[in-house]
């Protein structure tokens, strides 16, 4: 039961992170084209 559990969050974080990296990316992708253009 805990090990579903604590299997449950680690996935969870691991998409947490996956969606964090992506949003990070973004937002220097959005910075980089903002320096080049101006």
């Amino acid at each position: 039961m805990i090990k579903i559990q604590l299997n449950k969050s680690m996935k969870e974080e691991i998409v947490m992170k996956k969606f964090l990296l992506m949003v990070g990316g973004i937002v220097l992708g959005m910075a980089v084209i903002y320096f080049v253009k101006s």
